[in-house]
């Protein structure tokens, strides 16, 4: 079980998404789970959301 969560709710916001998703990753803290909130986004924040998962393999 992660130590901590880091919960990012996410509506329209694709210009700062990869940003703030990067930045969570960086911590040199490793024990915490990232969980992305896909709150009904009509741009392209779920592509982003899930290219994160595929390419990097990061996020569940």
């Amino acid at each position: 079980m992660p130590r901590f969560s880091v919960i990012i709710p996410v509506y329209n916001k694709e210009k700062q998404l990869s940003n703030t998703i990067e930045s969570v990753i960086k911590q040199r803290f490793e024990d915490f789970e990232l969980i992305v909130v896909n709150d009904g986004a009509t741009d392209t924040s779920e592509a982003i959301i899930k290219s994160f998962h595929r390419s990097k393999n990061t996020l569940h």
